[in-house]
């Protein structure tokens, strides 16, 4: 059967952050994704209808099942459907590999959206100006960047509350 994408009003109205993917290539990228969005709680993920993977058994597979227990939106137009985020009171955070803010001091909080572009390629331009702060990931190796799933974990899990240390 055809997988149930939630619309985008049903994906906005979930609580908790979500992850758009702007133009993803490889369905095991999507598949990873989906597994950290549903450890992580967040409400779901969008991705483009054109250019991207669609929810396949191979994606499932991937994501552990996790796809069963998410929801996946596909939207028209990314830029658009961070302008109509935005006015449901969304903040946009794009990943840069370079530029950007520390993602460790944006500020992410549960109603996020983190926005992460293509493998190799990033965001998108039109996409990159609809974000409301463009945050990297600090490296200190020899290799300039992690795996989409890595990187979508990193900045998902920031958006959750933190734990007080006790004393």
């Amino acid at each position: 059967q055809p997988y149930p994408y939630a619309t985008v009003d049903e994906l906005l109205a979930a609580p908790g952050p979500i992850i758009c993917l702007d133009q993803l290539q490889d369905p095991r990228n999507l598949g990873a994704v989906a597994r950290v969005v549903d450890a992580v709680g967040a409400a779901g993920i969008a991705l483009p209808k054109r250019g991207s993977p669609d929810v396949t058994g191979a994606v499932c597979k991937t994501s552990a099942g996790a796809v069963e227990h998410i929801l996946v939106c596909q939207v028209d137009n990314v830029a658009g459907f961070l302008h109509d985020a935005r006015g449901q009171g969304r903040w946009a955070y794009g990943a840069e590999s370079s530029g950007g803010g520390d993602y460790r001091a944006a500020g992410m909080g549960a109603d996020s959206i983190i926005v992460i572009g293509a493998e190799g390629e990033g965001l998108r331009p039109r996409v990159k100006s609809m974000c409301d702060r463009l945050v990297h990931i600090p490296m200190a190796g020899h290799v300039d960047s992690l795996n989409l799933s890595v990187s979508a974990a990193l900045l998902l899990f920031e958006t959750t509350e933190k734990p007080q240390p006790s004393i």
